[in-house]
């Protein structure tokens, strides 16, 4: 005897048959949560968007305006800067000038007292024929009756503030022309201008 087992020929799910839907069932489970779950985060983020987005635009206009500011002030800055750096110029050119004409000032008031220094103690038999003063070099040429007239104005000349170095170069005997006259001595001197105090040594003059 045959028997068939007309349950299974039509349409009975078999155990195979069941583990692949199953599995297909799974299978769309997992793609529905996994597109679920990226809705989610994909809401989620715009949502966070709508809320972060004006906050952070506003603090990027801040941002901006306290650049603007600072680039303004650092601006402000430099141009105060050149002004400085340009009255300092000034101001250290002015000095240099001014101090120029006090220096030429003083000279000059040496100079002149100088000069009268020296008429107040030229010997009585000695005479100048020139005076020459170049910087700080002086240089006095003159005639004398005698050496001892020369060394003496020597002496008084280094006795004097304003100058030092005062040496004798040269005592030569100058031969009169006319038989009547008495040979004379052609001296040449040379000293350094001292830097004196003008207004104590007026002063003490005075």
């Amino acid at each position: 005897m045959i028997r068939i087992n007309l349950l299974n020929s039509f349409g009975a799910t078999s155990p195979d048959k069941a583990a692949v839907g199953e599995e297909s069932t799974g299978s769309v489970l997992i793609l529905v949560r996994n597109i679920f779950v990226m809705l989610v985060g994909v809401v989620s983020l715009i949502v966070y968007e709508g809320y972060s987005l004006p906050a952070l635009e506003a603090e990027v206009k801040k941002l901006q305006a306290q650049l603007e500011e600072l680039t303004s002030f650092n601006q402000k800055k430099e141009a105060i800067r050149a002004e400085i750096e340009k009255y300092e110029a000034d101001r250290q050119r002015l000095n240099r000038q001014t101090d120029f004409l006090q220096m030429i000032q003083v000279e000059r008031t040496q100079t002149v007292q100088l000069l009268t220094k020296i008429q107040q103690i030229i010997p009585e038999n000695l005479w100048l024929v020139s005076l020459k003063i170049e910087g700080q070099n002086v240089e006095i040429k003159g005639e004398a009756d005698s050496e001892k007239e020369v060394n003496e104005f020597n002496l008084r000349l280094s006795s004097l503030p304003f100058l030092k170095d005062v040496i004798v170069l040269s005592i030569e005997m100058k031969t009169a022309s006319d038989a009547l006259k008495v040979p004379t001595k052609v001296f040449n001197l040379k000293a350094t201008l001292a830097k004196v105090d003008v207004k104590s040594d007026n002063e003490g003059t005075n």
